[in-house]
């Protein structure tokens, strides 16, 4: 955002759509995942991955895309996620048996920590290879 507008107001703003739906949705969430089908909402909680992204990739390729867009994409997403990781977050115990239950809390930890790690390089790397409408196809089918 900000290499592309320069602007630091819309950078932040960026930021703030993707942490506001997650900070006010929090408790919500947790009692959801808490009281529902997680494998249901981690489904839903994609999809809503899949409409953010689709909608910044296309208007992208269209060469419509707006910071309103971008925010709106990331909003959409944000609520999907607030849903999606407590639900996850819960299953973990149901999936994993009692006596590998720390080891598989560490190994979590370790793979979300390496995500947050390697995300923004691998992203600078996909980036340059495939430039801005090659990464988001490559985040929306994935």
């Amino acid at each position: 955002m900000y290499g592309d507008t320069g602007s630091i107001g819309n950078f932040s703003l960026v930021s703030v759509c993707s942490l506001v739906p997650s900070m006010i949705l929090a408790p919500i969430a947790g009692m959801v995942a808490d009281r529902y089908d997680k494998r249901k909402i981690m489904i839903f909680g994609d999809l809503f991955g899949i409409i953010g992204t689709f909608m910044v990739y296309t208007l992208y390729s269209t060469g419509n895309l707006k910071v309103w867009h971008i925010c709106l994409s990331i909003i959409i997403g944000s609520i999907g996620g607030s849903f999606q990781r407590p639900a996850f977050l819960s299953a973990i115990p149901i999936l994993v048996p009692k006596c590998y239950l720390g080891q598989a809390n560490g190994i979590l930890q370790f793979i979300s920590s390496g995500g947050q790690m390697l995300g923004p390089i691998l992203g600078a790397s996909a980036l340059y290879a495939f430039g801005m409408k090659g990464v988001l196809f490559l985040d929306f089918i994935s």
